[in-house]
């Protein structure tokens, strides 16, 4: 996460960009916002919990449903908030505070799945 929150403010005309457009304005843009969904998804899986360790097939595909929305709000979460931080929204708000709500949010998201 902090590696996103240091390019965003590394290149800020980027980020703006990136911005705009994640919501899927054109087709390309669609296809470019779920294929980062789908990289970053993949890579979340990493620290969520082992759906291969449930008691049953139907408890392992239910727990990676959970898992799959938890990752997309979460997702969700850290594009809004820097977004809003590139645009001045949340000038009020540190810099350092707001990556650490952002963090401590998504890891308690990430710890209520276990």
């Amino acid at each position: 996460m902090r590696a996103g929150w240091d390019y965003w403010y590394a290149k800020p005309d980027a980020a703006r960009l990136v911005a705009r457009y994640s919501e899927g304005s054109t087709a390309h843009a669609l296809q470019l916002r779920r294929e980062w969904e789908q990289r970053h998804l993949e890579r979340a899986y990493d620290y969520a919990p082992d759906a291969r360790s449930a008691r049953s097939a139907r408890k392992a595909r239910e727990q990676h449903a959970v898992n799959t929305l938890a990752m997309g709000v979460l997702l969700d979460i850290i594009i809004v908030s820097q977004a809003a931080a590139m645009d001045g929204a949340l000038e009020r708000v540190s810099r350092a505070a707001l990556i650490a709500a952002v963090e401590q949010m998504c890891v308690g998201l990430i710890l209520s799945l276990r």
